[in-house]
């Protein structure tokens, strides 16, 4: 006799596997392109022929025009689009794929080319959920846990870590977990990543070389814990309140026609200060350069600033990068402290940045599990034996949950679910009070068992 358990569970099985395919697919060449774009486009803004200049000035007016009207028709491309794809899945609005994904793409990209300090990650979370949408609605399926599921597969392929990716799955999209939803996560994500890593082998988060941080130098957790607690609070109570006012004064000028602003602002910075511009992924790479605590505080304000310019909606992009380069400025400046006044080596710089990026990861989105799972993976993956950073394992869990923790006393949820309250305070068809009843916060994970 055939169990139709099963064989449903099976046939959701495949379909999980073939979403995964897709997904790894789409976010491994919008990856790649990214990278191509961005190079193309520090080329262009380094370079001193007049022709080229005028070329980038051109392109950047015509990305600027094309933009408003893609964001003013197309709401879900807006910023990374996360609150927008979690505020369609809980609120069952329709999820249009057919025109957003392409100009989700198209329009992440024009804001990498244009040099935004936004990043690639958090459209690559939504690129995941449209392409399971666009599997679900050819395959006549539809489900929306499966949609959410995608969100945390984009989110392993863009940063190169399935296992941060199941994390992500249950920790920040799900927010519930269950055996079914395990086994169906595992086999979208390992599917997504054995295609995404044909594709795309840039890691973002990587150290050349490992130095375990001795016991002693211990000490650093705690300037670490608090430096990052401090400014990620600030960062995303900034978030909030220029997203806020903008959408307060929705009909005014200077809020319509806001993306423009960026545009110009980005396009005038990345002449003046390349190095500095971008989604940060130049600022971490060469962090060590940035050696005096002025003048890493110096960046460190700049950065902020022009972030949460950038990321009040008006234009594509991201926030997971730049929130990570916030992480690697912070653990710079506790750095450059401990090497000058508490006799902390310079060799252990790396392992300390990495920490304090993956902290300022959780610190704003309130995920300490996939931050623990991403140092993990980081780690691991540069020293080429997991043995060898155990030990240092545990200790990093620990102060990435108690940095986590005592966040909340400043910003209670993750920032995705703050920007998500804003749309519906100014949303003419909700009220915010739906969203507490409809969307889980970071605190309310349940244990479902499935049959």
């Amino acid at each position: 006799m055939v169990n139709h358990k099963h064989l449903n569970f099976l046939g959701n099985l495949l379909e999980s596997v073939i979403i995964g395919v897709a997904i790894g697919a789409v976010v491994g060449l919008y990856q790649l392109a990214m990278q191509y774009v961005v190079k193309g486009s520090q080329f262009m803004y380094s370079s001193r022929n007049p022709w080229i200049v005028v070329a980038m000035v051109v392109a950047v007016c015509i990305l600027a025009v094309l933009n408003f009207f893609i964001i003013k028709k197309h709401k879900g491309v807006a910023g990374g689009g996360v609150p927008q794809m979690e505020h369609a899945i809980y609120h069952d609005h329709h999820i249009d794929w057919k025109s957003e994904l392409p100009l989700m793409v198209f329009n992440s990209l024009a804001s990498g080319f244009v040099g935004m300090p936004l990043g690639s990650e958090a459209p690559s979370v939504v690129i995941g959920g449209k392409t399971a949408e666009m599997v679900e609605d050819i395959g006549r399926a539809g489900e929306d846990d499966t949609i959410v599921m995608a969100f945390g597969t984009g989110f392993g392929c863009a940063v190169l870590s399935p296992l941060a990716g199941i994390c992500y799955i249950f920790e920040e999209a799900l927010k519930k977990f269950s055996f079914k939803y395990f086994i169906r996560g595992i086999a979208m994500m390992v599917s997504a990543f054995l295609i995404t890593s044909l594709i795309n082998h840039h890691r973002f988060l990587s150290v050349e070389h490992v130095s375990i941080l001795p016991f002693k130098n211990y000490f650093v957790f705690v300037f670490l814990i608090i430096v990052n607690v401090a400014v990620g609070a600030l960062f995303a109570k900034g978030m909030v309140f220029a997203k806020r006012q903008l959408e307060k004064r929705a009909d005014s000028f200077v809020s319509k026609y806001f993306g423009f602003f960026v545009f110009a602002i980005a396009l005038v910075l990345n002449f003046v200060c390349l190095q500095w511009m971008g989604s940060g992924a130049s600022i971490v790479e060469n962090i060590s350069n940035f050696n005096t605590v002025w003048l890493v505080l110096g960046v460190l304000v700049f950065r902020m600033v022009i972030t949460v310019i950038s990321g009040t909606d008006r234009v594509t992009g991201g926030i997971v990068i730049p929130t990570l380069t916030f992480g690697a400025l912070c653990g710079q400046l506790v750095c450059c402290l401990c090497n000058d006044y508490l006799g902390m080596s310079a060799e252990y710089n790396g392992v300390v940045i990495l920490i304090s990026m993956c902290m300022m990861f959780s610190v704003v989105n309130k995920t300490p599990i996939t931050s623990s799972v991403l140092f993990f993976s980081a780690v691991g993956y540069s020293a080429g034996n997991y043995l060898t950073v155990l030990p240092l394992i545990p200790m990093v869990a620990v102060a990435i949950f108690v940095a986590t923790y005592f966040s909340k006393l400043f910003v209670k949820d993750g920032l995705y679910h703050m920007l998500i309250n804003v749309n519906l305070e100014f949303s003419p068809h909700c009220e915010t009070e739906q969203l507490q009843e409809k969307t889980p916060t970071n605190e309310q994970i349940t244990t479902e068992e499935q049959n």
